[in-house]
């Protein structure tokens, strides 16, 4: 994937989830806020766009296997997935983030937690 100012802060999550610590770091909001553009979420918080792409390019193009899988589901697929493992996808998610980024347990929680309702 390519980052420039107009790549969306989603896109560049859904490529690499990683990235997503990157964005926590530096306050920009990377789930409800994901929308707009990089260029944009940057001028939001005060960040130096020309210092944070290089940071976030280096991550999007480490392979994420988490990342592809998901992004490779088909929308049925997904909500399938989601339904059927949700208890076990809380637990493995929980300890995935807490053994590797544990800020962002929580952030997973509130997402799937925001499907169920």
């Amino acid at each position: 994937m390519e980052i420039n100012i107009d790549t969306s802060v989603g896109e560049i999550v859904k490529a690499n989830f990683k990235t997503a610590q990157i964005f926590d770091k530096n306050k920009i909001d990377f789930c409800c806020g994901g929308g707009i553009s990089l260029d944009e979420a940057c001028k939001k918080s005060n960040i130096d766009i020309n210092q944070l792409v290089p940071e976030l390019d280096a991550l999007v193009k480490q392979s994420d296997p988490d990342s592809k899988y998901i992004d490779g589901l088909e929308l049925n697929e997904l909500c399938d997935y989601i339904e059927k493992d949700i208890t076990l996808m809380q637990v493995r998610i929980f300890h995935f983030f807490n053994k590797n980024c544990r800020s962002f347990a929580m952030f997973m929680v509130k997402i799937i937690r925001s499907f169920l309702k």
